[in-house]
Parts: structure tokens; C-alpha cells; sequence
């Protein structure tokens, strides 16, 4: 069927051989009232309000609390995520980033691996205790900067309410508790006493703190047989960590009507996160918490790990040994490097995650 296809542009009357005549306007003119309007000026104000709200609707992608977070606390150098496939490769990776000797006063850089090779137990055993440690650190230091950030930006907020803390509750009613605040401070309290399963205020004060990277490499070591463990190879887990989700692997050997499963992460330092916010929320490490409040020293706080394992007093004494023996203590002074790029940004899905839980 053959189809009347219009001009474009209209030919020019000259062309055509018409006399020439005066333009006539295509619309009338935009009148406000009595006063005449410029259609050209018409157009590109609401342009500019069309470019204004696709901004604002690109900002508010982000949540207030993603804001507030990035918006008011320090940055975090963007770390560089590494991925080996054997053990010489990690060894040689470390080498490459200065990552294979480190000394107490070094600035540690920011470098993630996705988690430990296969081959990794065929190294000699003194070059794959380093290596695990080693590709363990800069996890462990970034991990505990987010804390560490969480931390100060509760602290800046509690800092609000002139008669203190102590009885304060951030209840779900925040009317009630929230006056003194902005809407983004409000749901950045709120996601964390989600992640903290705490409202009372000094608790959650006592429960977003540190953890000594002694304690870190040498749980992290016990748990995973320093990289090599089943659960460790086929999903992270460093730490024994047990879910009850869907997803997971299942245990060797459990119990008929047993539903736990060990918790998977995609990096180290997912498993590190998860780590630190089970000993920091569980009731089971109460009394870690407790000794914590009073000293940061590893050798004290691993006696709150009693009900870390079923070996009890055994499993205690293993830690402080492995800590003592390995000379661990040593990695507590280390510090990320300098240069900060990015802000760390604590994303809700990440502070509303479910993490796994220990079994006690």
C-alpha cells in the first residue's frame, strides 16, 4: 500500500516563485495575565525544572541513612579486590601489593582477596601461615574501620541529648525520642539497632565496638585451619559461622532433625563482617563485651570466648596460645594506608542482612 510521505521542512515560497511575504507566527503568543511571554523562554524554564527533578530523583536512590553515613564519616581508601588462583599466585600477590612484610609501622593498603586457593596447603607451613595471615589483615583493618566509623557517627548523635544516654531507648516510635535529630540521623539509629538487635542506647554504645586483630587472624586460623578447612574453600566461612537460611552447605555427619547449615560470603572479608557483628550482638559473647569495655587486650578478651566452642576452657586456652606462640599481637598496631578516596557507604541492605549465627 503506497504511503503519502510529508516534507520535513516546508519549501521555501522563493523557491516556488511566490512573492515574498511575511512570517506568520506557527502559535500564539504565551500570555500570564496581560504580559506577553517568550515561548523560548517558556521551554527552557521547564527544561531546568525537568533537569532539577531528575536530579533530585537520582539523589533519593540513596536512603537518608545512606547519606548520613556518607555524607559524615571518614573515609576509606576504595580497596582493590585480588583473585588467585593458587598458592604461589597469593604469595606472589602479596609480594607485589607489600603485603608480605609488614612491619608495625606500616600503612597496610587496602587489598580484598576473594578467598584462599586450593593449593594453598601445599605451601611449606611456615610460607602458608604468613600467607593466610597476610591476606587476612587488610580484610580485617577495612572491616574494622567500618565499625570504627559506625562508632563515631553514633557517638556524634548521642552527643545530641544533653541529658545523656543511659536510660535512652530509640524505641520504633522516634517522636517520642528523635526531636533533637534529622530524619537521616533518625533512620541511621534505627538500621542500627536493627543490625545490633538492641534500642537501648548505652547497650548499642558497648555493642558497635572493636575487636584486636590478634583475636581476628587467630579465631580466623582455629576455624579455618589457617585457609584450608572444607568451609572455607567452598564458601568463606573462616570463622564456623552457622546459618539457618536457604542458602548454606550442609555439614558432614549432622544430626537427623538438624537444620543448620554454614553460612557462605562471597569474600574474606564478608565472612570477617559477620564475624565481628556476631560477637559484637549474640548474648553468648555478653561477657566478651563486658571484659571489653574495660581493656582491649586479647590475651583478657579470649577469655569471653568460653561459649565460642563446646571445648570451653580448651578452646580458650588454644586462642590465647595460638595469639602467644604466633606472636600476633604485633598486628594490632597496624593501620590502613592513607590516601582516602571513597566514603564508606554502610548500604541498608547490607545493615539489614541476616547474618548467621554461631551455635553455643
Amino acid at each position: 500500500m503506497d504511503e503519502t510521505i510529508e516534507p520535513l521542512f516546508e519549501p521555501s515560497q522563493a523557491l516556488l516563485g511566490d512573492e515574498k511575504k511575511e512570517p506568520v507566527p506557527c502559535v500564539e503568543p504565551i500570555r500570564f495575565g496581560n504580559i506577553e511571554v517568550d515561548g523560548l523562554n517558556v521551554q527552557a524554564c521547564l527544561a531546568v525544572t525537568l533537569c532539577a527533578f531528575l536530579i533530585l530523583i537520582s539523589v533519593l536512590r540513596f536512603s537518608p541513612a545512606d547519606y548520613f553515613m556518607q555524607q559524615n564519616i571518614q573515609a576509606v581508601n576504595q580497596p582493590q579486590y585480588i583473585d588467585v588462583g593458587s598458592g604461589e599466585e597469593l604469595v606472589q600477590s602479596l609480594k607485589e601489593n607489600g603485603l608480605w612484610e609488614i612491619d608495625e609501622q606500616d600503612r597496610v593498603p587496602p587489598v580484598i582477596f576473594s578467598g584462599f586457593p586450593e593449593s594453598i596447603n601445599n605451601l611449606h607451613i611456615e610460607v602458608k601461615k604468613k600467607s593466610f595471615l597476610h591476606a587476612m589483615v587488610p580484610a580485617a583493618l577495612i572491616a574494622l574501620a567500618e565499625i570504627e566509623n559506625e562508632k563515631k557517627a553514633l557517638q556524634s548523635i548521642l552527643a545530641r541529648f544533653p541529658q545523656g544516654f543511659k536510660e535512652l531507648v530509640f524505641s520504633d516510635d522516634f517522636a517520642v525520642w528523635g526531636r533533637v535529630l534529622t530524619m537521616d540521623e533518625i533512620e541511621f539509629v534505627l538500621m542500627l539497632t536493627r543490625k545490633y538487635r538492641t534500642n537501648r542506647a548505652a547497650e548499642l554504645h558497648k555493642r558497635i565496638d572493636l575487636i584486636p586483630i590478634s583475636l581476628i587472624l587467630a579465631q580466623g586460623a582455629i576455624e579455618s585451619s589457617w585457609g584450608t578447612s572444607r568451609f572455607a574453600q567452598l564458601g568463606n566461612n573462616l570463622f564456623g559461622i552457622w546459618t539457618w537460611g536457604e542458602k548454606g552447605i550442609v555439614p558432614a555427619g549432622r544430626d537427623d532433625g538438624k537444620q543448620h547449615k554454614i553460612a557462605t560470603y562471597d569474600t574474606i572479608i564478608d565472612s570477617i563482617r559477620a564475624y565481628i557483628i556476631m560477637i559484637n550482638r549474640l548474648p553468648a559473647y555478653r561477657n566478651f563485651r563486658e571484659i571489653r569495655s574495660k581493656t582491649s587486650n586479647p590475651m583478657k578478651l579470649a577469655d569471653g570466648l568460653l561459649y565460642y566452642s563446646e571445648r570451653r576452657d580448651a578452646y580458650v586456652w588454644e586462642v590465647k596460645n595460638l595469639i602467644r606462640y604466633n606472636k600476633l599481637t604485633a598486628y594490632d598496631a597496624l593501620t590502613l594506608a592513607d590516601a582516602p578516596e571513597t566514603p564508606v557507604m554502610m548500604k541498608s541492605s547490607f545493615i539489614l542482612a541476616r547474618y548467621g549465627k554461631k551455635a553455643v
